[in-house]
C-alpha cells in the first residue's frame, strides 16, 4: 500500500519506519517550519510514568492565555470534565508497550542518541516514599545529591529509566527512513477530498496520489483536518528550550525534574546542557518574554552544586499538542473512508511514539493490534 504521512516529528517518523518495514510505501509530507516548531524541543525523557498536566493549577509553570479561553471555549469545558484516573491507567498501558518497542528499536539501530539510563526526581522536602509506580526507585541524600551536581534539596529519587537528545533521534530516523526508500517532501499540506475519501494531497502545490493518508501533524493537525469536517481538538501547549554550552565539564551526571518548580535539566555530552519548562496554553507564540528565561535559568542554576559557567547557544520553543483529556487521537478520521490520525500526545510524545505508530499501523492494516483495547481510549470519535 502507498501511504502519505503529514508530519515530520517524532510520531510521523516511528509511523514512516515501521510502515516501510512492513514494505509499504510512504511518502512523508512536512511543511518545513524548522526545529523550533517540532519534536526537536522536546525533553527527551522515556519515562513510564504519565504526565497529567493540572492545566487549571495556577503556579509560575502553566499559564493559559486570555484569548486562548475566549477562541477554545468548547476545549476548555471538556478539559474541566476530565478524570486524571482514566489518564494515568491508559498512559501507563501506553508508556509501558512503547519503552519496550524502544528497546527493541536501538538492539537494531546503533546510532548514538546520548542516552542515559537514569533519570533523577528532586523534591525541596523530604518524601518518605519513592514514585509508587517506579519500584525500583533508589532515595538519595543531600549528601549524594551534591556529589553528582545537586544541591539545596532534602531528597530525590533515582529512577531506572532513559533520556536521549531527542534531536539526535530524530536525525536518526529521517535518515533511516530515507535509507528504506521514503520519499520527503517539504512544503505546506492541504488534502483534496471527494465525498468520504480523500483524493490526493498537495505538498507545496504537487499533488500525490495514495491509498491512505494520516496526519501526524502534531499541533498543527487541526488545521489539516479542516477540509474533512474533523476536529480532534488538539490546541499547543507551549514549553520553552534553552540550550547552554558548558565549556566541556560535566555540570550534572544525571538528567533530572525539580518536581516542585516543574523545571527539568538534561547534559548528554560534555559542552550542552539543555533546560526545559512551562506549559502555557496561548497559541503559536514562540517568544518567551526575558523575565521568564530568566526564571527558568536561575532556577535550575541555584540548585547546581559544581562550579559552572553556562554561555547560551540556542533557544526554542516547542509545541506540545494537546487534547481536553491529554489522550492522544489515533485511528480512523470520522466519515472518511481513507484518512487516518495520529497526534495529541501532549508531554509524551518522545515517550509514546513507537507505540501509537504501531497501533496506527494495525488499525489501517488490520493487524492483530486493529482490536487492542488502547485503540478504544484514543478513538478520534471521541471529539467528533
Amino acid at each position: 500500500m502507498k501511504f502519505v504521512v503529514i508530519g515530520g516529528g517524532i510520531s510521523g517518523l516511528f509511523l514512516s519506519y515501521y510502515l516501510l518495514e512492513a514494505g509499504n510505501d510512504v511518502v512523508l509530507a512536512d511543511a518545513g517550519r524548522g526545529p523550533v516548531r517540532t519534536s526537536a524541543y522536546n525533553a527527551g525523557q522515556l519515562s513510564s510514568r504519565p504526565s497529567f498536566t493540572e492545566i487549571f493549577a495556577r503556579s509560575d509553570v502553566v499559564r493559559i492565555s486570555p484569548s486562548e479561553r475566549r477562541q477554545n471555549r468548547a476545549w476548555f469545558r471538556l478539559a474541566h470534565r476530565q478524570s486524571r484516573d482514566r489518564y494515568e491507567e491508559t498512559a501507563s498501558a501506553l508508556s509501558t508497550r512503547s519503552l519496550a518497542l524502544y528497546e527493541e528499536f536501538f538492539a537494531r539501530e546503533k546510532a548514538g542518541v546520548d542516552m542515559t539510563g537514569k533519570i533523577l526526581e528532586l523534591h525541596s522536602s523530604l518524601r518518605a516514599e519513592g514514585p509508587v509506580d517506579v519500584p525500583s526507585a533508589r532515595f538519595l541524600s543531600p549528601k549524594e545529591l551534591f556529589e553528582i551536581g545537586y544541591g539545596g534539596f532534602e531528597g530525590g529519587w533515582l529512577m531506572e529509566e532513559k533520556s536521549l537528545h531527542s534531536r539526535k533521534l530524530l536525525d536518526l530516523l529521517g535518515s533511516r527512513i530515507s535509507e528504506m526508500g521514503a520519499e520527503v517532501l517539504e512544503g505546506e499540506v492541504r488534502l483534496k477530498s471527494q465525498g468520504s475519501r480523500i483524493t490526493r494531497a498537495v505538498v507545496d502545490g504537487d499533488e500525490v496520489d495514495a491509498d491512505v493518508y494520516v496526519v501526524a501533524g502534531g499541533s498543527w493537525s487541526r488545521a489539516v483536518c479542516k477540509p474533512l469536517g474533523y476536529d480532534p481538538m488538539v490546541i499547543p501547549a507551549r514549553g520553552l528550550v534553552l540550550f547552554y554550552r558548558t565549556g566541556d565539564r560535566r555540570v550534572v551526571d544525571y538528567p533530572a525534574h525539580y518536581e516542585d518548580e516543574g523545571v527539568t535539566i538534561t547534559q548528554h555530552d560534555r559542552d550542552t546542557v539543555r533546560l526545559t519548562s512551562f506549559f502555557e496554553l496561548g497559541g503559536f507564540d514562540p517568544r518567551f518574554s526575558g523575565p521568564r528565561t530568566d526564571w527558568l535559568f536561575k532556577t535550575v542554576t541555584s540548585h547546581l552544586s559544581r562550579p559552572h559557567r553556562l554561555e547560551l547557544s540556542e533557544t526554542g520553543v516547542g509545541y506540545r499538542p494537546c487534547t481536553p483529556d491529554q489522550l492522544p487521537v489515533v485511528g480512523r478520521i470520522p466519515r472518511c473512508e481513507n484518512g487516518y490520525i495520529l497526534t495529541g500526545s501532549c508531554r509524551k510524545g518522545m515517550a509514546l511514539a513507537p507505540v501509537l505508530g504501531k497501533l496506527l499501523m494495525g488499525c489501517v492494516l488490520g493487524s492483530s493490534e486493529d482490536d487492542d483495547p488502547l485503540l478504544l481510549a484514543l478513538d478520534p470519535r471521541r471529539f467528533a
